[in-house]
């Protein structure tokens, strides 16, 4: 990366080159999600001497530990509600967001919580969740 070339480009063009990569890191994230569901599915951990895929994260892939559950419960999830991959790529759930939403989805509410939780942050997420426990 030339920093030297970063500090020259007209703000427009910065901002715009800005969320190319955004998108990019979305969709790489999407992906990863995707794999890491497929290795835990066929639990391939085990075939590379892991004993768990939470093991596998961390020291095979050299994740940090602190997000490893989420990761995986996240990647769990999507391959039960593919909805999610779509979601998660094009910005409108982060994995947080995704990761809240988990122990509330079902095949009939995905999609409801979907664009109840689109842009949304964390707290605003969570406050929905408790309007819809209390409501």
């Amino acid at each position: 990366m030339n920093m030297q070339l970063l500090e020259l480009l007209p703000v427009p063009d910065l901002e715009r080159a800005l969320q190319g990569w955004l998108a990019k890191e979305r969709a790489c994230v999407a992906n990863v999600i995707a794999y890491l569901g497929e290795l835990d599915a066929r639990q391939l951990y085990r075939e590379v001497g892991f004993d768990s895929m939470e093991e596998f994260c961390v020291h095979g892939l050299n994740r940090d530990e602190d997000e490893v559950p989420r990761e995986i419960s996240v990647a769990r999830a999507a391959r039960e509600f593919p909805a999610l991959f779509p979601a998660i790529e094009d910005g409108r759930l982060t994995l947080e967001a995704v990761a809240l939403l988990v122990p509330h989805l079902s095949s009939e509410t995905v999609d409801e919580w979907i664009a109840a939780a689109a842009h949304k942050s964390e707290s605003e997420i969570i406050s929905l969740l408790t309007e819809k426990a209390v409501g």
